[in-house]
């Protein structure tokens, strides 16, 4: 028993250091000591992830063949196409960020305040906006189809049956883009109809906000959306993601956020400023199974102090957020949690983040709390996808 003991408290000191006034402050890196980087643009440009040139792609192919070309310069600073991060912003981009602003659809404010899936999906092949009235039917009946076998679906804890039948939607979104020249978003909603009453049971939008990787496939017949935002019961949706993968030969699978994609998310969007009621500055992250008696760390601050230090950590004549700014800002709220609590949070997995914009976990559940946001959000969500669709992990 003492050994056990004595193995345990070994494994728990890696991650929690006693209260020692003679132990230097040390405090671990979240970015530097990762060797592994998710985006196409080193720290120094890491405030957007996709190239918007195509005269560029032969370049990224090349850098893709040979890791050690030099990755800098890939988006000219006064390109249109250039993602900043809300704050000052050259004239060059002025008109996108009118647009990302103040064009708030009815579709964009659809998806505001509730709680959706991320799923990634491989391009759809045939799929003709032409051909909408039958996709609806060969849905609806393979939807009736499985509901003879006994569908079932849960909501929260309790598990109720499918009554009555179903009714099916499928129409294109015209304004849930980020860009012009994005493919259109595809929207699936399913209906449950009891008594002569429909009520929506399942909600889902295939999506592309704001890339061009589409055209590097070079291939007719593929329709490209990325990303898919599901909300509704989890063995619905799978029966229908069912029918697409099988139906245009895609893929279609949970999207999951590895730590380090939180950790640059989390440091990009605290910086946004709400129109509401601003909530705290939230990071919860996981403690590992070798520490015993403690499951998760929650870690909260006021969003008025967390937008000063994220001012701080930013140059305020740049309109570009880049790597070195989300490393500091991180190793600030770091250092400050090690100075009370003698904890490293570098050492823990980052699983849950908040802001006054956005929730987002690691399983790839958003709830997204600002309408003006939304296309800048899920053109973050939509390169990660894509980068980890390049990287061959779809």
């Amino acid at each position: 028993m003492a050994e056990e003991n004595k193995e345990d408290d070994k494994n728990s000191s890696n991650y929690f250091t006693p209260l020692n006034p003679t132990r230097p402050n040390q405090v671990q890196k979240t970015w530097s000591s990762r060797k592994f980087t998710p985006y196409s643009i080193t720290g120094s440009r890491r405030f957007t992830r996709i190239l918007t040139s195509h005269s560029r792609v032969k370049k990224y192919n090349d850098m893709m063949k040979d890791p050690g070309m030099e990755i800098t310069n890939l988006t000219p600073p006064d390109s249109p196409e250039r993602l900043s991060s809300f704050i000052t912003r050259t004239p060059g981009i002025a008109m996108q960020t009118n647009r990302e602003l103040k064009d708030i659809s009815s579709d964009i404010c659809h998806i505001v305040g509730k709680t959706w899936r991320l799923h990634r999906c491989s391009p759809l092949h045939r799929f003709k906006t032409s051909f909408l009235q039958g996709y609806k039917r060969l849905l609806l009946g393979h939807l009736e189809s499985i509901k003879t076998k006994g569908l079932a679906f849960e909501v929260g804890e309790e598990v109720y049956s499918i009554d009555g039948k179903f009714s099916v939607d499928i129409s294109i979104l015209q304004e849930f883009s980020f860009y012009d020249t994005d493919e259109r978003a595809l929207k699936v909603t399913v209906y449950q109809v009891v008594n002569n009453t429909s009520s929506p049971v399942l909600d889902a939008i295939f999506c592309n906000f704001g890339n061009d990787f589409q055209n590097w496939y070079g291939l007719d017949g593929f329709t490209f959306l990325p990303v898919c935002i599901v909300k509704g019961p989890v063995s619905l949706s799978r029966t229908v993601m069912s029918w697409f993968q099988d139906h245009f030969d895609c893929t279609i699978i949970p999207f999951k956020l590895p730590p380090i994609e939180l950790t640059w998310y989390a440091s990009l969007w605290a910086g946004l400023e709400t129109d509401n009621k601003p909530c705290d500055f939230e990071l919860c992250y996981t403690v590992p199974c070798s520490v015993k008696g403690l499951k998760k760390v929650s870690f909260c601050v006021d969003t008025g102090d967390v937008k000063l230090l994220w001012d701080s950590c930013h140059s305020n004549d740049s309109d570009i957020f880049t790597g070195e700014e989300s490393q500091a800002f991180m190793e600030a709220l770091n250092s400050h949690f090690y100075q009370h609590f003698r904890v490293h949070l570098g050492s823990l997995s980052l699983s849950r983040i908040r802001t006054s914009v956005v929730y987002l976990n690691s399983d790839g559940q958003i709830k997204i709390l600002q309408a003006k946001y939304v296309r800048h959000i899920l053109q973050q969500i939509t390169a990660a996808a894509l980068e980890t669709d390049q990287h061959g992990r779809l």
